[in-house]
């Protein structure tokens, strides 16, 4: 819905986000997960005129979310959270939503 309000006809995007993460144990199986990052990316832009636009955006990223770590023998862990991004992005540049996740603890 986005990107049907810009004045592009095609869009390539691409993000890196270098950041830190941290975990406070609530109980013996769930944590508390708060990540911060900076955001580097490059988005590809053509609008409707035909003319080609590539620059490169920055931003911030912040995610506060749980962490379950079932007593299992796989080792498996369960993450769900917001997540909140501003970009000076020409698409997008505020994104706020629900990530849920799943993974392997090592």
């Amino acid at each position: 819905k986005a990107f049907n309000k810009t004045d592009y006809i095609t869009a390539s995007v691409a993000q890196l986000t270098v950041g830190v993460n941290g975990y406070k144990p609530l109980t013996n199986n769930l944590f508390l997960n708060l990540d911060g990052g900076i955001i580097i990316g490059n988005e590809k832009l053509t609008d409707f005129s035909g003319a080609y636009n590539e620059r490169v955006f920055v931003g911030l990223s912040l995610f506060l979310g749980i962490l379950f770590v079932p007593d299992i023998a796989i080792p498996l862990v369960l993450k769900a959270g917001i997540y909140e991004e501003v970009l000076n992005s020409k698409l997008y540049n505020f994104d706020i939503g629900v990530k849920v996740g799943v993974g392997l603890k090592f």
